[in-house]
């Protein structure tokens, strides 16, 4: 596999050689660098599906910007179409699993300030009917009717 420890190696060695070559043509402040270390620093773990990989990645707070970069990436690379699908999947559970979350301690966001689309909070609020899991169950309903 082309991206399994080739990467993370040298990931250190080329992200401050770029760093530094950018820093003469713009100013990047440390704080920017750092989360764009740690953004591209987490990309090889997304090709790791394991239970204990999944809730460490999940539970970082660039989470969320790792994934999405990861995406763009597969968007270009094939090979990584296999894991960024299955983290689509995943990720969508960690965004229900942070509005609860939010719901429970009170701190729910207002409409107006919300992430996440009307459409898919109606879907959420609604058990997600559209889901393939619940397509499967009303399929298997009207089949036990008939």
């Amino acid at each position: 596999d082309k991206y399994i420890n080739n990467e993370s190696r040298t990931i250190d060695d080329v992200f401050r050689h770029i760093i530094e070559s950018q820093g003469k043509y713009i100013a990047i402040p440390e704080f920017f660098q750092n989360t764009i270390f740690t953004i591209w620093s987490l990309q090889s773990s997304f090709l790791n599906l394991s239970k204990r990989n999944i809730y460490y990645l999940t539970n970082l707070d660039k989470f969320r910007a790792a994934y999405d970069f990861f995406y763009i990436r597969s968007q270009i690379d094939n090979d990584l179409k296999p894991y960024a699908d299955k983290w689509f999947e995943i990720q969508k559970n960690v965004d229900n699993r942070n509005i609860n979350k939010r719901k429970k301690a009170g701190t729910s966001r207002s409409k107006k300030k919300s992430t996440i689309s009307a459409k898919a909070y109606r879907n959420m609020k609604a058990g997600f009917p559209n889901s393939k899991k619940n397509k499967a169950k009303r399929k298997a309903k009207k089949k036990k009717y008939y």
